[in-house]
Formats: C-alpha cells, sequence, structure tokens
C-alpha cells in the first residue's frame, strides 16, 4: 500500500521529502558534533588557570592590561589605563570588551574568573559572530547549520576560542556591520559603517576588507544612482569609519575630532564664496589627511613627542615584524602551506577543495545575469561575491605581508571566503532546474559534500584533539617541571632577599613561569633577543640562551644578528659563580632551577 502511495506522489515530492530527511539527519550528526566541541573547548579553558605566570605570553598580554583597567592605583591611571596604556596594537576596545566581562568573575574568583571567563568571551564572541554571518547571509536552516558547523570547525578555530585574541571581537564588529550593509542595500551614507571603523580599529589586519567594501559599494551606487551621488555618499562612509576607528583606538581621538571640526568650519567658509561640489569636499579631506601627518612628523621632529596617529602607525602597520619572521617566506611558500598542511595534509584532497570552489563561483555567476541584478537591487549575487573577495584580500594580504607561516593568520579570510562559497552553493541548489543549471548544482552538491567530508573526518578530529591536549596541560611534565620550577625561583629569590636585607630587581629574559612582584623582589620580563648585557642589571632570569649553539640559529631569521649577538653576549659576560670575569661587567651564574632557568647576578671587576 506504501509502495502505491509512493508511486501516486509526483517524483518532485518524492524527491524534496527524502532532501529533507537527508538534511535532517546530517544537521543532527552536525548538532551532535557541535556539542562535542564546545564540552571540550570548556574543559580546555578551565585548565591552566591558577595564576597570570603560568600563561602564555599572548594570554598575558591581555591579562595584565585588564588587571590594570580593573586594579587602578588612583582615577588618574584609571583612565589612563582605559584610554591608552601604552599598547594600540588591538586599539584600546579589545580591553573595555574584557574589562566589563571580567569585572564581577575577578572579584568573586580572582585571577582564575578573570583567566577563564576571557578564554570564554572569545568563544561567545567568535560564536555570534558566525551566527549572525549565517543568518544575514543564508535563508535555509540547514544551510546556516551547515556553515556554523564548519566555522567551528576550521583550522585553527580551537585556538581563537581557547587563547583570547582580538580577532573574534573584530569578527563580531564586522558582522553587526553586515547585519546593516544588506538591509540599507549596501547604502553608503548610512551611520552603519562605524561598525566597519571599530572592526578595522581592533586589528588593522582588517584594512583590505575596509577598501575592497568601499569599492563593492561605490561601484554599486554607481549602477543604481547619479554619476556624483556616489563620491559624495562616500565621503559620509569614511566619516564613520574613521570614526569607529578613532572609538577603538582613543589616542586617534583628539586629531580627529578637531580635524572633523575643521572640516565643518571651512566648509561653512567656502559655502560663503561658492556651493561646496563633491569635488572641494574630497580635496579639503585630502588635505586635512596630509595636514595631520605633516603636523604629527613636525612635532616628532622639533619635540620628539608623538601624536596619537604615529604612535597607533607605529604599533600597528609599522610593527608587524616578529622574531621568527623568515626571508625565506614569501607568497609562495604560504601557497605551499595553504596547499599542503593548513586544509589537510592530503595535496589531492586539498586539490579537489579549491577546484570545487572554483567551479561553484563560475556556474552560480553563469547562473546570474550579475549587471542587472546589481541594478534590480537583487541581494543574492553581490553578496555572495563580495564575501569570496573579502576572503580573498584578507588571504593575499597575509600572504604578501606576512613572513611568518603562521596558520591561525589565515582564519577571518576564511570564514568570510567559506560563507561566500557555501552562499554560493544554497543559491545554487535552491535554483529551479533546468538543463544549463544541472552542472551547477552537481558541482554544489559534490563541493557540500567534500567540504563536509572534511569538516568532519579531517578538521573535526584534529580539534577536538588540540583541545583535549589543552585540557591536559597541568598534566603535562613540562608544567609540572616549570611549576616546580616556579616554587623554587619564588623560594630562593625570597631567601636571597632576605640575605641581602633589601629589594630585588630582576629582569627576565625567557623564563616561563615567573613569580608575581612582591615586598622580596620585582621581576620584569624584557623581549628577546636580549643584546644589553652591559646595561648593568642588578640581576638576570635567563632560559634557553646558554644551551643554544651559534650553529642552530637559522640564518634566514630576520633578527638572525641579533640572535648570534645575544648569544655571543652571553659567552662573554655570564660565568659560573667561582670563575673570574673576562669583562667589566659580567654576570655570574648563582643557581640553575628545574625547568634550566639560571639566575644571574651582576658582578662588577674592581680592576
Amino acid at each position: 500500500m506504501n509502495r502505491l502511495k509512493n508511486h501516486m506522489l509526483p517524483s518532485t515530492i518524492l524527491t524534496k521529502l527524502k532532501m529533507a530527511r537527508t538534511e535532517f539527519l546530517v544537521g543532527l550528526v552536525f548538532i551532535a558534533c557541535l556539542g562535542k566541541v564546545y564540552l571540550s573547548i570548556c574543559n580546555a579553558n578551565l585548565d591552566l588557570t591558577i595564576g597570570r605566570f603560568a600563561l602564555h605570553m599572548d594570554e598575558q598580554l591581555l591579562y595584565d592590561g585588564v588587571f590594570k583597567i580593573l586594579h587602578p592605583k588612583n582615577i588618574g591611571s584609571f583612565f589612563f589605563n582605559v584610554f591608552d596604556g601604552f599598547d594600540h596594537r588591538y586599539g584600546r576596545v579589545f580591553w573595555y570588551v574584557h574589562s566589563i566581562v571580567c569585572f564581577l568573575p575577578e572579584i568573586v574568583l580572582g585571577p582564575k574568573g578573570l583567566i577563564f571567563f576571557s578564554r570564554m568571551l572569545s568563544v561567545l564572541l567568535l560564536s555570534a559572530s558566525c551566527l549572525i554571518l549565517c543568518n544575514v547571509f543564508l535563508k535555509t536552516f540547514f544551510f546556516r547549520l551547515f556553515a556554523f558547523f564548519i566555522f567551528i570547525n576550521l583550522p585553527f578555530s580551537s585556538y581563537y576560542m581557547t587563547m583570547p585574541k582580538p580577532e573574534p571581537l573584530q569578527l563580531l564588529f564586522l558582522s553587526l556591520f553586515f547585519v546593516f550593509f544588506k538591509k540599507n542595500k549596501y547604502s553608503l551614507n548610512k551611520k552603519h559603517w562605524v561598525f566597519l571603523g571599530l572592526s578595522f580599529g581592533t586589528k588593522v589586519s582588517m584594512f583590505p576588507v575596509v577598501i575592497t567594501t568601499l569599492m563593492f559599494s561605490l561601484y554599486h551606487s554607481f549602477l543604481t544612482e547619479k554619476p556624483k551621488k556616489p563620491f559624495s555618499k562616500a565621503l559620509t562612509a569614511i566619516f564613520y569609519i574613521m570614526l569607529g576607528l578613532s572609538i577603538a583606538v582613543p589616542v586617534l581621538l583628539i586629531q580627529y575630532l578637531f580635524s572633523v571640526l575643521l572640516y565643518f568650519l571651512l566648509i561653512k567658509l567656502i559655502s560663503k564664496a561658492l556651493t561646496a561640489t563633491t569635488s572641494h569636499k574630497a580635496f579639503l579631506i585630502t588635505t586635512l589627511f596630509f595636514a595631520n601627518l605633516f603636523y604629527s612628523f613636525i612635532i616628532k621632529k622639533l619635540y620628539g613627542t608623538s601624536s596619537g596617529l604615529v604612535i597607533w602607525f607605529d604599533q600597528t602597520f609599522l610593527g608587524v615584524g616578529h622574531g621568527y619572521d623568515n626571508a625565506d617566506v614569501d607568497f609562495f611558500k604560504w601557497v605551499e602551506y595553504l596547499m599542503n598542511e593548513h586544509l589537510s595534509p592530503f595535496l589531492t584532497i586539498n586539490t579537489i577543495l579549491f577546484a570545487l570552489s572554483f567551479f561553484v563561483v563560475v556556474f552560480f555567476l553563469k547562473t546570474k545575469k550579475t549587471t542587472s541584478d546589481f541594478g534590480q537591487g537583487n541581494p543574492s549575487i553581490p553578496e555572495a561575491l563580495l564575501l569570496v573577495l573579502l576572503g580573498l584580500s584578507l588571504f593575499f594580504a597575509v600572504f604578501f605581508a606576512s613572513n611568518r607561516i603562521s596558520g591561525f593568520y589565515l582564519f577571518p579570510g576564511s570564514v568570510l571566503l567559506v560563507l561566500g562559497l557555501i552562499s554560493s552553493c544554497e543559491g545554487l541548489l535552491k535554483a529551479k532546474q533546468g538543463a544549463k543549471k544541472m552542472h551547477g548544482n552537481k558541482i554544489a552538491f559534490l563541493f557540500v559534500v567534500c567540504l563536509s567530508g572534511v569538516a568532519l573526518f579531517l578538521w573535526l578530529p584534529q580539534n577536538l584533539k588540540t583541545l583535549e591536549g589543552l585540557a591536559k596541560r597541568t598534566k603535562s611534565p613540562e608544567h609540572k617541571t616549570n611549576y616546580s620550577s616556579y616554587l623554587q625561583i619564588n623560594d630562593f629569590l625570597t631567601f636571597y632577599s632576605k640575605e641581602k636585607n633589601r629589594k630585588i630587581h630582576i629582569k627576565n629574559i625567557g623564563s616561563p613561569y615567573v613569580p608575581n612582584d612582591n615586598e622580596h623582589f620585582s621581576i620584569q620580563n624584557l623581549y628577546r633577543p636580549f643584546t644589553s648585557w652591559n646595561r648593568g642589571f642588578e640581576a638576570l632570569l635567563v632560559k634557553d640562551i646558554g644551551s643554544v649553539s651559534i650553529k642552530k640559529i637559522n640564518p634566514k631569521f630576520f633578527n638572525y644578528a641579533l640572535r648570534v649577538e645575544e648569544k655571543k653576549g652571553y659567552d662573554k659576560h655570564v660565568v659560573n659563580f667561582d670563575e673570574n670575569c673576562s669583562s667589566k661587567e659580567c654576570y655570574k651564574r648563582i643557581k640553575t632551577f628545574r625547568n634550566g632557568t639560571e639566575f644571574l647576578v651582576l658582578n662588577k671587576s674592581t680592576d
């Protein structure tokens, strides 16, 4: 009887029913896997919360910034730490948000509360960003769930959900921008551009997205409006982008507000003589921009004072170098890494995935008449195409600008690129079937199946393995050795201080676990390579310098010469306690702790 009923149903209905059932079952698998991932994330973030001393240096950066805001010495110190803090690499908005969220947990739970909730905030920000992006650009529940599953399992997603970094907040601002960007049909003269400025201010890596989105909106406006209007409206977009940037980076706020005030005063003066055109406004904005640069240069040259613009620029665009930068790492090395490691260790699978991605875009664009869709305000084509372009722009920026292979740099671009591809697939699979569209439909289906397989059988296991390892950090031999050394260092420095009957001031060079400052000693971390052996520091904590041979230092590192100088300085200035110094100032090795950290004390020659 059931067979008879099935035969009576049209084939299209049967196909839809089968598809719905398949989507339901696959969706259950995705949800179950997501539950496992989030449980593993919580376990990972709960581990290694014993104190600041045990954190990675990147996590210490956030911890210190938030702690200074939550525990200021006075009201002046509070405002300084909020609006400046000597660190503008991630603006100050990165620390605003974390300070607000961690305020109560830190009061109740102390350092553990600050550490755990700052990590979980990254999980919340990244998850919220992905949910918003899926809801904005995808139409059906299945594709939204599918895309979200992919995002949470992309390579290095576990990194951003266990290590507080600015990218999750950056993506949240970007996703909020897209909400209003789509709602207002890509309009240039709306306030929502402030969110793009906030995203840019959170980290300057968003610069390619800012430029590409502005160009896209200008192009769209040219097709739908009078020729002169887009440029006039673009000025409004730039105004709000700069406002968002200045809110995220308060050190820029004074120059920005002064420039805006001066702009409106000059426009008012110009308007009294003639009608201020778009060309006049654009010229004035350009003039004010270069005037700010000139002003910044003059006060730096004459008075040695850095303006907010110079400070921000030095710490961001000019401060992208890293000690592990390698001269051999270029565009082609990045492509090689992407094809052989990042996506999966299998070149064949990666090649198939890239080939399917290419054909998805090609068939999607062939299925639609892009020019007419732009003109008619159809959002589906430009959105999918824009997302792909934005993802590629972030990829190419990393490929050309970074001389260090760090896969997590590719995550924001991966989110946008994959979202654009999934949006294209949704359009192809949901389109009315016809002879010309069958090939595109098949390609889209193959891409979804292939991407699902890679995510389920390669990315998911790898992320779970990574998270499992992070959840067992306190059980690892490395942690136990470092923690034991931490206790040794604390006890020894306390004893040494009491013996000397004074507070000891120590510089730390590479030791991973060091105690917090107290009445007996203070410890300040110094950046490596360390070359200031003749500065006469009272005492040093040094790790992994004496045991490293110059021959083992990679000559391709950009700071190779400084690393060699560091090692030669160590060999020249560091001696055992019972040895004589060959120079006027040397450091005697008083104590070596279990993890290899050496305690060195300055010894000046009396000759």
